[in-house]
Formats: structure tokens, sequence, C-alpha cells
């Protein structure tokens, strides 16, 4: 057949440029362009070879038709290799570890495998970030959801040698239910992952240490992906009028969410528009039934079958080597995450918060919690921009301001044993209990 390769090169590279239209800009809003944008330059010049492809003589277009065969099946192979014979990554040294010092078995199974094993036995689901429901690619979207699944057993994470499982509270975040019956609340804390206690058991997530050493009513309103906006939604959302404290937990990593979450139509009205609310007090029904969809659409045969022909792990393993390889300067990093515009709006958002406290007469804490990177800066008296920047817009806003860098370097001789084996994520069960503590200590000093 005359130009066969040619035209099938052709349909292939526009049905990838239209499905990445379709990705970014219907099912992401737009909100996610610069995920896509290599892959935008990839289907572009593939499109325009397509076309060039019609004018090559007959002898080069069968060479680069064979070879392309060739590269697109060495690929699907290692799709196919790497699904079923690659197991997650775990430090032998780490595992040893774990069972020497608690006598028990590290789990080394999958979040997915986990998550199928107990549901054999029971009723129990998976956190779901607020961000994933911008991706999930769930039609219902009326309302922007800010939290889990209510009254259940949820899965969390596993990064200390066992998955840490909650038991939701009745608007799904992770809090004894009985904490909303309080009728005085002495902290309302709001924040990302670090906040919602990633990856350990109640009573050891921040909260809960707050709420063991105040013997008051806490109520922990983080979750996992939580940038700024949407922890300034989950205030305008779930404020209660006998809170004496909110605390505002800022992780080094949340300034970056602002970006895509200020382009989502739901999430700017509460900028936009101060009595603005989407009562989701009263739709917990509904945000169960759009994280139970969430849940199902991630872990269905289809979604695996989609990401297999997507050649979904190649790409990850591609962009992982790549993202390694690439030597980027920090200040450099700093500009492209934390710009001006960032600022603003996060200048904006905590002055709203800030004023949303005042009128619920509750004291309102900045609370700034440092990576172990940035403990070794600030020992050696370097700090980064975006650091600074953010220390200037709480001194102007005359925020009540926590930061825990000069604390943490007395205290601790080595800042990686906050974190699970020394290597990377979130806290380890003393790690949440010394950052608690010291949060705990300097309220108490300010007042």
């Amino acid at each position: 057949m005359k130009n066969f390769f040619p035209k099938i090169f052709l349909i292939i590279s526009s049905l990838i440029l239209s499905y990445l239209l379709y990705r970014s800009e219907i099912v992401w809003n737009g909100l996610n362009r610069n995920y896509y944008y290599p892959y935008y330059i990839f289907s572009i010049i593939f499109f325009i070879f397509s076309i060039v492809s019609f004018f090559l003589n007959k002898k080069i277009k069968l060479y680069l038709g064979i070879t392309s065969i060739s590269f697109v099946t060495a690929l699907y192979l290692f799709e196919f290799f790497y699904i079923n014979f690659k197991k997650t990554k775990i430090n032998p040294e780490n595992i040893s570890e774990y069972e020497t010092k608690t006598g028990k078995k590290y789990d080394t199974r999958s979040k997915l495998q986990f998550y199928k094993d107990k549901k054999k036995n029971e009723e129990i689901f998976v956190t779901v970030n607020p961000v994933s429901f911008i991706q999930s690619g769930i039609k219902n979207k009326k309302i922007f959801k800010l939290s889990g699944i209510s009254n259940s057993k949820t899965i969390n994470c596993n990064e200390n040698g066992y998955y840490s499982i909650y038991l939701s509270d009745r608007y799904g975040f992770n809090n004894p239910d009985e904490m909303w019956d309080s009728k005085e609340i002495e902290y309302m804390v709001v924040g990302d992952s670090f906040t919602q206690g990633q990856c350990v058991n109640r009573p050891h997530d921040i909260p809960s240490v707050l709420r063991s050493l105040s013997k008051g009513a806490v109520l922990n309103l983080g979750y996992g992906g939580n940038g700024p906006l949407i922890e300034y939604a989950v205030l305008r959302e779930y404020i209660e009028p006998n809170v004496k404290n909110i605390l505002w937990i800022y992780y080094e990593n949340d300034l970056k969410d602002l970006k895509k979450e200020i382009k989502s139509p739901i999430l700017s009205k509460y900028l936009e528009n101060l009595s603005f609310s989407q009562n989701l007090k009263d739709k917990q029904d509904l945000i169960d039934e759009i994280n139970k969809n969430i849940i199902s659409h991630y872990f269905s045969y289809s979604f695996h079958i989609i990401n297999f022909i997507k050649l979904y792990n190649t790409r990850e393993t591609i962009r992982y080597y790549l993202s390694n390889k690439k030597k980027i300067n920090l200040s450099e990093k700093i500009k492209n995450n934390y710009d001006d515009t960032n600022f603003k709006l996060f200048e904006k958002i905590l002055l709203n918060s800030k004023d949303l406290a005042k009128k619920n007469n509750s004291n309102f804490y900045f609370i700034y919690l440092p990576n172990s990177r940035h403990v070794y800066n600030y020992r050696m008296g370097k700090m980064n921009t975006e650091y600074l920047t953010i220390k200037k817009i709480i001194k102007k806003l005359s925020i009540n301001s926590i930061y825990l860098e000069d604390e943490l370097s007395n205290i601790i001789d080595d800042p990686m044993k906050l974190i699970p084996f020394k290597n990377s994520g979130h806290y380890t069960v003393s790690g949440y209990k010394i950052i608690s503590e010291l949060i705990y200590k300097k309220i108490k000093e300010s007042n």
C-alpha cells in the first residue's frame, strides 16, 4: 500500500496530540500544563515528522517503518516486564532494621495489594487526596471535595514498615469523631500530609500529640497534597465557632501547589467571594460517593489496561532518571516554583485566613515545618529565597508565627533521624512527637 507507514504515523500522531489536548485542557482544565509540556513538544515533532515522511523515498519509508515497529515493541515489552516482574524497591537494610527493632515483619506489599488483601475481610478504603479529584476523570465536578470517606477505616501509607490506618470522622478527616461534639476546641489544624499524619497511626500524628499534651479537643483537617488555597477552603467550610486556636501548618513544598489550585473555578471562588460556600458539611453523602468512584476508577482493571497502553511505567521511569540527572541551580528552582504571583496569592490567602480567625474569635498561628536539608542549611547560615520571602509576608501581616529550625538544630544532632530510615518521606513516630512538642511549647511561650 502506497504511503502505508506515513499514513499510520499521521493517524497516531494526530490521536496522541488530540488525547493530550483532551487530558490537559478538559480533564485537567489547564491546571497541569507544565506536566504535559514535554509531551506536547514530542507529539508536535512527531506530527511534523509524519507529514514530512510522505515526501521521503520508498526505501527510507520502509526503514523508518521497521525501526518504529521495533522501537514500539521494545517499549511495550519493557512495560510488560515492569508490571509483572518489578517489585517495589525497599532497601534490605531498612527491612532488617525494622524487623530487628520491632520483631515484626516488614510489609513489602504495594498499596494496591495491601488494599485488596484487607478488602477481602472487611470494609476498608484508601485516602483520596482532594487534588486527585482534578485528575480523576470523574464527571461529577459540581463540587470540589476537600476530605475523604466518612466514618470508615482508611489506609494511609507505608514508610515505616507498616501501613498506617485510621478510622475517619463524620467528614472524612483523621479524627476521633467525638471531637466535633466538643464544647470547646483547643486547636483546629490545617495542612497537608504532615498534618494529616502520614505514615503513622493515631495517636502519633501532630494533632493527636497536641490533643494529648493540651488535654483538650483538637481537630485535624489536614490532607495529603493540600496547598494553601485548599487549606483556606477547608477553613471556610469546616471552621467551628468554638475554636480557640487555628494552626496553619506549612511544609516546604506547599506553595508550588498554588498554581494548580488557583486555576480551579470552584477553588478560586473562595478568593473572589468571601461569602462563597459549597456547604460541604451537608454534602458528605455525595463526597463519599465521589471518593468511592475515584477509588474504583484507580483500582479498576480498565484503568490498568489504559495505563499499559499509555506506557505509564515506562514514561515514569524515563522521567525519574532524567530528573535525577538534571542539575538545576536551587535559585532557579525557587524562581520557577515560587514567582511573585504565587507569593501575592499566598499573602492574600493568609490575610483572609487571619481575618476569618479574627471574626471567629480564634487565635491564628502560622507554623513552618522544616525538612532535614532546611535544618542543615540553617546551621550553615544558608536560607533559601522562598523561606525568607514567606517570613517577610508573615511579618508584614503581623501573624503569630512559629519556626522550628533553631530548636531542632539544638536538640537533634542529625535531622535525618526525623524521617524513616534516614531516607526520605514524612516523619517517624518520634519525629512527629519532637515536632509536636516544639509546636506546643512555642504556642505556650507566646501566650
